[in-house]
């Protein structure tokens, strides 16, 4: 009786079903303004607060006439921010016509490298004109 209720117990752990991370969004920037020729970095987002499987996107606005570039900083200890070696630019020369349909928003997936802590960077390129950026990020 011991081994069927051990056997029983068993299969139902082999079988227990695949439950996803939930779903998270986490406003980096709401309607700032980047000077032209600037940069600004978002706060810090401790990533062991969250239950995630590593899905990343963030969804860009830029409703000024300014072009921006956005990226992610990475931080193990908390203190020190930097674009790891291999990553990319989450997006670059985007302007307020770069989204679908010529317009202002759009949605830029990446798959930044492990670590703790994640913050976002948007520096305006143009150099001419102010950018207005709404970030929001999407971890799954």
């Amino acid at each position: 009786m011991k081994k069927i209720l051990a056997v029983i117990l068993l299969a139902s752990l082999l079988f227990v079903p695949y439950v996803s991370a939930e779903i998270y969004t986490e406003v980096m920037f709401d309607a700032e303004t980047i000077t032209k020729n600037t940069n600004e970095t978002s706060r810090a987002l401790d990533l062991k607060r969250y239950r995630i499987d590593g899905y990343f996107s963030v969804q860009v606005t830029n409703s000024g006439d300014g072009t921006i570039t956005v990226e992610y900083l990475l931080s193990n200890d908390g203190v020190t921010y930097v674009e790891p070696t291999s990553a990319s630019d989450i997006t670059s020369s985007f302007t307020k016509t770069s989204g679908p349909g010529s317009g202002t928003t759009d949605v830029f997936s990446f798959s930044p490298e492990p670590a703790r802590y994640i913050e976002i960077k948007v520096t305006e390129t143009g150099t001419s004109s102010d950018a207005v950026v709404t970030v929001v990020l999407f971890l799954n």
